[in-house]
């Protein structure tokens, strides 16, 4: 008597796992599929338009930037551009001038050569430490012109973008 009632309840064991791999092959296993390229296809049109919204965004900021750029070379400001690592990247005309130095002196160099040598490592300085606690860079410092005069301007950058953007004023 156990032995039957035992494989009556294996039996309905048996059915019912059968009956779920059945409806699992049959049923579910297609909906999950379609579930899944559902989601997958609203996903690539939520990307997509991101990608377009920030293709508009960079059009917007390169605009902006260049905008600037002429507001600045247009008030005589002197601004410059440069890398990560010191190297400048963009400067404006009225640096050169006021400098005396061509744009070709200046560009891809680090403008610490502008600089008297026993000034670098107090400016090295403050640059890893504008870096590494992410503030400005603001110091008075004397640069070489062209003609070998020295004059003190006052460097304020802010780094962004990879990059810094920094503006001189006569100190």
């Amino acid at each position: 008597m156990i032995t039957t009632t035992l494989l009556i309840t294996l039996g309905k064991v048996a059915g019912g796992l059968t009956a779920l791999y059945i409806f699992y092959t049959t049923v579910l296993k297609k909906w999950i599929k379609s579930a899944y390229a559902k989601l997958m296809e609203d996903l690539s049109k939520q990307v997509g338009e991101i990608n377009l919204k920030l293709d508009v965004m960079g059009k917007e900021i390169g605009f902006l930037s260049t905008a600037q750029k002429v507001a600045f070379n247009e008030s005589g400001t002197m601004w410059w551009r440069a890398d990560k690592d010191g190297l400048t990247i963009e400067i404006s005309e009225a640096t050169c001038e006021f400098l005396m130095l061509t744009p070709e002196r200046l560009m891809g160099s680090n403008w610490l050569n502008q600089v008297p040598s026993e000034e670098h490592a107090g400016i090295e300085m403050a640059y890893r430490d504008s870096v590494k606690f992410k503030r400005d860079f603001d110091m008075i410092i004397t640069f070489i012109k062209g003609n070998r005069e020295r004059v003190q301007l006052h460097a304020h950058a802010k780094y962004g973008n990879e990059d810094w953007f920094g503006i001189h004023k006569v100190a």
